[in-house]
């Protein structure tokens, strides 16, 4: 039952995935057959909902059967092309597959709603994957072992998160210390009180605690980084201020109706536009290439209120010299490593279709140059997009590379 509740559809031909029931929504989510159109849709497909001219969403249909909430989960839902089958996969996993690891966390954060960083965050002190000074010197790292926050004790993530001196006034001033020390007295590590919590706090109340937790973490990393020492009405006032800030965005973009598919809008820019040579270089520390070649930049960026993701692509040449510039969209918004990839894909079909050679790209989304040059046997829709993408260099260009440079701050 775990592994069937941490499963999601990946959406391919959409032959095989019933209407109803079913996790394939994004973020695994599901269409309940009460108090919907179901005596008509009940043994229907979600095929039946795609325009097969399009590959997106038939708009008509889906406003036809279903209620404004379930229509904007629905359009929101990204279609790709680059996905060949319907296929269950583990959602919990970037790469789609099921981890042992996973399961012992199961899906507990899936109905949490907190910023995508939060949620991560939650998963990395669940997984033991924090760099306190403990985990650091066991990985063999030349550092201290004291709390980078109170600086007396040994730092691992129980303490700093829960028994640091300071940890336990932030919970007091978030009048969560009576609940935090009560599941403290039955739960040892940082994982086990996380869960623990989450069965005991309502939705409302551990998203607060999740989002103090991160903001504990953040005072400790500007402590020990920047030399700020923050106070514990600071550390939850920014917690509190991002909470509210998140819930008001969510619900603009409830509000807000969705429109289109994953329909990819451009502008190009020729060679003659002046001050185009600007593009992507404020965020971009820019490094020439080979003498000969060119260098494609590629940035993506994400607008929850818009639903779309947009793309910027730059072509310079050796010399620093503006080539070729273009701007794009697409919606719905995907989750940053996708918007990512498509950006990747989007700049070498582009690059080819200007049929010019001896192209490198460059993008600072790591994740996905990691993959592109090493990675495989990833089952998710972000593996088959980059597949896609080393078919296309592959056939395209002989010597190009895809490298990875860390944005400016």
């Amino acid at each position: 039952m775990i592994v069937r509740s941490g499963a999601r559809w990946k959406i391919g031909n959409n032959i095989n995935i019933p209407m109803f029931e079913a996790p394939w929504l994004r973020n695994g989510g599901v269409i309940s057959g009460v108090g919907q159109s179901s005596d008509v849709l009940q043994n229907v497909r979600v095929h039946s909902l795609i325009d097969q001219n399009t590959n997106g969403w038939n708009y008509n249909m889906v406003n036809y059967y279903f209620d404004y909430d379930t229509v904007q989960e629905i359009i929101r839902t990204p279609i790709f092309h680059q996905v060949e089958e319907d296929a269950l996969i583990w959602k919990a996993e970037k790469n789609g597959h099921y981890s042992v690891k996973r399961q012992a966390v199961g899906i507990a954060f899936g109905d949490s709603k907190v910023p995508l960083k939060v949620n991560n965050f939650l998963w990395r002190v669940c997984r033991d994957c924090l760099p306190t000074q403990a985990r650091l010197l066991d990985k063999g790292v030349n550092c201290t072992y004291l709390c980078g926050l109170c600086e007396e004790c040994y730092e691992d993530t129980t303490h700093v998160l829960f028994d640091c001196p300071k940890a336990r006034n932030v919970w007091l001033n978030c009048s969560m210390v009576d609940k935090v020390s009560s599941v403290m007295l039955n739960h040892n590590t940082a994982a086990e009180i996380i869960l623990a919590l989450l069965k005991e706090l309502t939705k409302e109340k551990f998203e607060q605690f999740a989002m103090n937790l991160w903001s504990l973490w953040k005072s400790r990393n500007l402590r020990i980084w920047q030399n700020i020492s923050e106070t514990c009405q600071a550390i939850s006032a920014r917690a509190q201020q991002m909470l509210v800030e998140w819930r008001e965005a969510n619900m603009r973009k409830q509000k807000c109706s969705a429109a289109g598919h994953m329909v990819v809008q451009q502008a190009d820019v020729n060679m003659h536009y002046v001050g185009a040579s600007s593009l992507l270089s404020s965020h971009i520390k820019w490094t020439k290439p080979q003498q000969g070649k060119l260098k494609c930049n590629i940035d993506a960026a994400f607008s929850e209120d818009l639903n779309h993701v947009g793309f910027g692509l730059c072509i310079r040449d050796a010399a620093g010299n503006f080539r070729k510039a273009k701007m794009m969209w697409s919606n719905p918004i995907c989750r940053p490593e996708i918007g990512e990839a498509l950006g990747l894909l989007y700049a070498i079909q582009w690059v080819y279709e200007l049929q010019l050679t001896n192209v490198d790209f460059e993008m600072d989304a790591k994740l996905v140059v990691d993959y592109f040059n090493k990675g495989s046997n990833n089952v998710s829709e972000f593996g088959a997009i980059l597949e896609d993408c080393k078919r296309c260099r592959n056939v395209y260009f002989e010597n190009s590379k895809v490298e990875f440079k860390e944005t400016s701050e």
